[in-house]
């Protein structure tokens, strides 16, 4: 059932919530605003375009740098770890030779 008002049209039963449609108006050309030209377009997708490979190139670059700074400490760490054992290496060293020292001299007083 189709009820026709002045302005509007409304489909179905009244007593839910009905769909209004309104009558087509005379149509009147307003004056559209132009959009932007292609050229512009282009500049601007130019911008975003340089603007996103900065911001991933600066991503990149801390990235690199990160890696960079932690295989320069994990250097630091492998050499200070062959320092230690070298370092062990030389007090044990000193150890014998001292206790090599003590028995020479503990030979040469009994003969």
């Amino acid at each position: 059932m189709v009820v026709e008002n002045r302005k509007n049209t409304v489909s179905g039963n009244t007593a839910l919530a009905s769909q209004v449609n309104p009558l087509p108006r005379e149509r009147v050309k307003t004056p559209t605003k132009q959009g932007p030209s292609k050229e512009e377009l282009r500049k601007v997708r130019k911008q975003k375009i340089a603007k996103f490979l900065k911001l991933n190139g600066s991503i990149v670059a801390v990235g690199l740098v990160g890696a960079i700074i932690v295989s320069r400490y994990s250097a630091i760490y492998n050499n200070q770890k062959e320092i230690i054992v070298l370092q062990e290496q030389i007090q044990t060293l000193t150890e014998e030779s001292e206790d090599l020292r003590i028995k020479l001299l503990k030979f040469n007083n009994f003969s």
